[in-house]
């Protein structure tokens, strides 16, 4: 289950397909909602499961909100932990929620070596998106662990 800012992420560089084709994907309804409308056109065009948020979560929902978590990320840590579904999320403070919750987290480095040993992309593009989410994105990934990607994708540096 993607949270917002990963299907933004993916989104952007025109990788919201090959995303969808690693497993089925389930959104929650109040995720979409936080998305700009292109991104979820695309994202309900691929088929993705929508999930209706539910009022007897909210309680639930407001306890985890306290640890600093916004609304809609507390409702995908509530989701994934009573589903015992795979959160995916690139939020810092949702990691770690979602460490201390049990709920298995990965972000999109992690996404991006499945998409290459499931074979779904070619090594050229995963290294494009990394590109384009450091330098023109400025999405902010983990130096030690990206560079690790960029080295078993065989990443040419573009310095």
């Amino acid at each position: 289950m993607p949270e917002a800012n990963i299907l933004i992420d993916f989104a952007k560089v025109g990788g919201l397909e090959s995303l969808a084709r690693l497993a089925s994907l389930e959104v929650l309804d109040v995720v979409l909602a936080e998305v700009d409308d292109p991104c979820k056109s695309q994202v309900l065009a691929l088929g993705v499961q929508v999930v209706q948020v539910q009022e007897t979560w909210l309680p639930e929902a407001m306890v985890l909100k306290k640890s600093g978590l916004s609304i809609a990320d507390a409702l995908c840590l509530h989701y994934c932990r009573t589903s015992s579904s795979t959160l995916l999320s690139n939020d810092g403070r949702l990691r770690r929620a979602c460490a201390e919750s049990g709920v298995v987290v990965h972000g999109s480095l992690w996404v991006v070596c499945e998409l290459h040993n499931q074979k779904v992309c070619l090594p050229e593009v995963l290294c494009n998106w990394l590109d384009r989410w450091e330098k023109e994105l400025k999405a902010r990934l983990p130096a030690d662990e990206l560079a690790q990607v960029r080295q078993v994708l065989g990443c040419v540096s573009r310095s």
